[in-house]
């Protein structure tokens, strides 16, 4: 992508929404966030080298793999107990490879490795305690240590004027679109907007459907709509009481029947 800009490519651009998926966001939602979104990703093998001798004579050789199993508590334990808790940080070793045979003191062991953090500063000084703690662990054993890095992503920042406009825009709700026979489905959800004792607040709730549908009416006739499906549901809870069911619903119809006659006069 760098060299893609470096070539001209934004020139004419001006801004650019991406979108990403989220399994703990709800089908059907989007989530926003304004300043820092994803963290700076940075990708690395850590590999260590010893000396190959066959199990039965393990004085005469290095063993590689258990380097690597002693700089992984080692690492683990700096970023638990070395790293303040108030800076956001992921440190993961993804794979260990090492050794060809069961009966061999292996000669080399890789760990690769992903590390997550908001900012450079804090990333270079965990990568220099990473190299420290390995470098380390292999000088003490005779063998050697190599930090190889594999890719380096920085963290995605949401401008804060353009992710506001897209919020705004977010509010009031997604036009439905039309299936190739004309026929659209809208759904509208009260979500908390119920009183205690499991009335209906159809204030709040008129204000959520007028915010979420627009003009309905309008829209379909745009689009070429013959047939509207209206429908209530709760992912929250199944057990609504029917009173407030038939108040949402009777919002909904209430709302359909006022925009036909303000398009009819």
């Amino acid at each position: 992508a760098m060299l893609m800009v470096r070539d001209g490519v934004m020139e004419d651009i001006d801004e650019i929404i991406s979108l990403h998926t989220d399994n703990d966001i709800p089908v059907g939602k989007i989530g926003i966030m304004p300043g820092d979104m994803n963290a700076i990703s940075d990708g690395f093998v850590l590999t260590f080298r010893g000396k190959n001798a066959h199990a039965a004579n393990q004085h005469k050789g290095i063993d590689a793999i258990s380097m690597a199993v002693r700089a992984y508590s080692a690492l683990e334990f700096m970023i638990a107990k070395e790293i303040d808790p108030r800076e956001p940080i992921i440190f993961n070793v993804g794979t260990i490879n090492g050794g060809k045979a069961n009966n061999i003191i292996a000669s080399e062991c890789s760990m690769y490795c992903t590390l997550r953090t908001f900012e450079n500063a804090t990333a270079d000084r965990v990568i220099n305690k990473i190299k420290a703690i390995c470098g380390s662990i292999a000088e003490i054993d005779g063998g050697s240590f190599e930090y190889e890095p594999k890719k380096h992503y920085p963290k995605v920042y949401n401008d804060l004027e353009l992710t506001a406009r897209v919020a705004a825009v977010a509010e009031k709700g997604i036009a439905p679109v039309p299936s190739p026979d004309g026929v659209v489905s809208v759904a509208a959800e009260n979500r908390h907007a119920a009183a205690d004792g499991g009335t209906c607040q159809s204030s709040t709730i008129r204000e959520k459907i007028l915010a979420k549908g627009g003009n309905i009416v309008e829209d379909c006739a745009r689009m070429g709509v013959r047939y509207l499906t209206l429908y209530t549901f709760s992912t929250e809870n199944w057990h609504r009481p029917a009173a407030e069911v038939a108040a949402l619903m009777t919002l909904l119809f209430e709302q359909i029947e006022e925009e036909i006659f303000m398009k009819n006069n």
